[in-house]
């Protein structure tokens, strides 16, 4: 069975779990960077690389995220003006007659009804989406390699060189506060 959990130390003032309740795991303070040192303090190294891996994703989504709402909007722009949309909503063929959509019950369909979707995927699929690909890949190749240099920057100020997060185990004094067990 496991050990009942001891009442926390987030009252105690001045504490490091009262610090990073207050100063990293508050909504007031989403915008400030992370104490990496003192998750690592309180943590361990393993929760620590974690948390700088999480942290630098997250701000390394900001430019595709711009990116990409420039190419929605882009979509938008030029949604009156879309020649393909035009051509099958009120276009000489819009009236043309389809094949069923299956093989038993199905009848045959006009090409006009498949307007709002056409103009609807015009939002997100138009002459900005290559331009978005092309950007994602070089994105993600500039992402892996400048995740290298911060993790081995962050694991030469940690100096954990060599050691392999997998098998680390929790702090003593962590293990105590969170449950009480006494280690050897």
């Amino acid at each position: 069975s496991f050990p009942t959990r001891r009442s926390s130390d987030l009252d105690t003032v001045g504490s490091q779990r009262q610090l990073l309740a207050q100063e990293w795991a508050s909504l007031a303070s989403w915008w400030r960077y992370q104490p990496l040192d003192a998750i690592r303090d309180y943590f361990g190294v393993k929760m620590g690389l974690y948390f700088a891996w999480l942290g630098y994703y997250t701000a390394m989504l900001i430019p595709p995220s711009l990116v990409g709402i420039t190419c929605f909007l882009y979509g938008l722009a030029t949604y009156s003006t879309d020649t393909i949309s035009q051509d099958i909503c009120s276009g000489p063929q819009a009236s043309l007659a389809m094949c069923p959509a299956c093989d038993t019950f199905c009848d045959t369909w006009s090409l006009d009804t498949a307007c709002g979707i056409t103009k609807a995927k015009h939002l997100f699929d138009n002459a900005s989406t290559v331009f978005f690909a092309v950007f994602m890949s070089l994105w993600a190749v500039v992402f892996l390699e400048l995740w290298k240099r911060y993790s081995a920057e962050i694991c030469h100020r940690w100096d954990v060189h060599g050691v392999d997060p997998e098998v680390e185990l929790p702090r003593p004094q962590f293990l105590h506060k969170l449950w009480g067990v006494q280690t050897v």
